[in-house]
């Protein structure tokens, strides 16, 4: 039996070099990241194995969000790494699924493609502009793995495998399902016009489709929030969002190749410039090594395109090369818009910095595979004179997208330092913590500044307080929260029969009002520098006349894993 794919010698070195790309461009500073926005809520830092055991039972019996191996991962992945050496260890995991990633997607182009054109496909994929979260651990372990999945299953796919292609295509669906769409178009990798042909893109579309609408059904029945949130929109509304979404996604995630090196020249710093430099001098060290080999430019595999009113046929003097050029490139282009077909749930994917960019994931292989196209077309037709020139175009424009993702990992290191500085004052003032406990952050002026490609102050931030000690009967709806002070914030507190009630934003679900004491409200007032105070005496929330007292006495707690990160110890 063959196997589905295996690395011959002469593709060791380009894969080798995706591995050191990959790690210059988003993993550079890695001793410096630290935990950001959803990891707070689905990554798991438990070194208590029996714990861990009912995290991961819990998510296999109940399918949280349609995706437990979503769930499963990060769990497995922080105990591991937790248990063995902390964040460095989750994030060399973490460079090793993006450099794991960027390979396949090597294999799979060079199944059609020369070695250099591969090691560009790679490149491409591994320097994605308009995905700026693949330093985050929990799309690296949530959505991230979908695409590995969905990468074996083209490769299993192309290498007339008839089972596998759709055991991974299930996997990518309980991992993210929208890595899964460009598994949908395969078949075009093998585009021949014919009867036999179409019967199988046919049996192919209708397997892929028939998954995703099992995986609909199921999240349906379980209530999911965002399945469940599409029957607000009528079926035009949807319609209008997926047909906007088919165009909005891809020019966007296009035109994020550039703008992106021009962001890198405003916002780079030295040493983003001396990271840049010497990417440029690996790449064009590779790319030239593989350009003079004669076995860089045969294609294991040949296309032919004829119908009635076309015919391409490559007159260079390798059989099939334009055509197979051609077909890549159609390919890309047709993926890259199918990859938006689910994005309703993040509609519109116009967002080009932070957590959200991840609506763009699903299209990194389709501009890949386009970019490889598109690059092999010209290195076809340009003069051989002119071969070293685009090679270092190539070289100066790939590394000017590696400096780019080195200012996104600064900000990612700046981020970690603010949200350490601030939730260290945080526990230094308010070592009173328990599950009541409700802070409230009062700005003083303009108050905390956010980062830019991943925020230190987010949604999740509510969850944290109870994050940081063992505190027990912790748990959604009985737990201590952060809140910043705001209008519509303070509308939430009332009183009635001297009692006073709040009830707290939705952050994951619906909340209920319920009583609360004055005592069990922390106030801190945060200035521009990113100072905290505790406030004491009278003061007023919504009108409502409040006095909170210094507390003499109170209940401590064993430390997490979150407190020892915060702390430094």
């Amino acid at each position: 039996m063959r196997p589905m794919m295996s690395v011959r010698p002469e593709n060791i070195y380009p894969i080798f070099f995706l591995f050191i790309a990959t790690a210059l461009a988003h993993f550079f500073q890695m001793g410096d990241f630290g935990l950001y926005e959803d990891d707070y809520v689905f990554f798991n830092l438990e070194k208590n194995w029996q714990q861990t055991l009912l995290k991961l039972n819990w998510a296999i019996t109940n399918w949280p969000s349609g995706r437990p191996t979503s769930h499963i991962i990060p769990n497995l992945m922080g105990y591991l790494g937790h248990l063995t050496g902390g964040l460095t260890i989750i994030y060399l995991a973490s460079y090793a699924l993006i450099s794991l990633n960027a390979a396949l997607t090597y294999l799979l182009i060079r199944k059609f493609a020369p070695a250099l054109v591969a090691t560009i496909g790679g490149l491409a994929f591994c320097l994605f502009p308009a995905d700026t979260t693949k330093i985050l651990l929990i799309h690296s372990f949530a959505i991230q793995i979908g695409l590995t999945f969905t990468l074996l299953g083209l490769i299993a796919y192309v290498n007339g495998k008839r089972i596998s292609p759709y055991v991974f295509a299930f996997l990518a669906l309980t991992s993210y399902e929208t890595t899964v769409l460009p598994l949908l178009l395969a078949p075009l990798f093998n585009l021949k016009l014919s009867r036999q042909f179409l019967r199988g893109l046919l049996l192919h579309t209708f397997i892929i489709l028939g998954l995703i609408g099992i995986m609909i059904i199921i999240r349906s029945s379980m209530g999911e929030t965002r399945i469940a949130g599409m029957g607000d929109d009528s079926a035009i509304t949807l319609a209008v969002k997926v047909l906007s979404a088919l165009v909005s996604g891809p020019f966007v995630s296009m035109l994020t190749f550039i703008i992106r090196p021009v962001t890198f020249l405003l916002e780079a710093s030295p040493a983003a410039f001396i990271l840049a430099g010497v990417f440029f001098t690996l790449t064009y060290i590779a790319l030239k090594h593989l350009a003079p080999n004669q076995g860089a430019y045969k294609c294991t595999k040949n296309f032919s395109f004829n119908t009635r009113l076309l015919s391409l046929n490559s007159t260079s003097t390798q059989p099939g090369e334009f055509s197979s050029a051609l077909r890549l490139l159609f390919t890309g282009l047709i993926m890259w818009p199918t990859s938006y077909l689910m994005s309703f749930t993040h509609w519109p994917p116009t967002t080009i910095a932070g957590r959200f960019t991840s609506v763009h994931i699903s299209a990194t292989l389709a501009a890949a595979i386009t970019i490889a196209g598109s690059i092999w077309l010209i290195i076809i037709f340009i003069q051989p004179k002119w071969k070293n020139i685009t090679l270092i175009l190539l070289s100066i424009y790939f590394s000017m997208l590696a400096g780019f993702h080195y200012v996104v990992q600064t900000d990612y290191v700046k981020s970690w330092d603010i949200q350490r500085s601030f939730w260290k004052q945080v526990i230094e003032l308010a070592p009173d913590l328990h599950n009541d406990s409700v802070i409230l952050i009062k700005k003083d002026g303009e108050g905390v500044n956010n980062t830019k490609y991943i925020y230190a102050y987010s949604w999740a931030s509510v969850a944290i307080p109870s994050k940081i000690y063992n505190i027990p009967n912790s748990s959604y709806t009985n737990r201590a929260e952060l809140f910043f002070i705001s209008t519509s914030l303070q509308k939430t507190f009332n009183v009635r029969n001297n009692k006073l009630f709040w009830t707290p934003p939705p952050i994951m679900g619906a909340t209920k009002e319920k009583e609360i004491r004055p005592a069990d409200i922390i106030i801190l007032s945060v200035d521009n520098a990113g100072s905290l105070k505790r406030l004491f005496g009278k003061t007023r929330i919504n009108n409502i006349r409040l006095n909170i007292r210094k507390p003499e006495q109170w209940k401590t707690y064993p430390a997490t894993p979150f407190y020892k990160l915060f702390m430094g110890s």
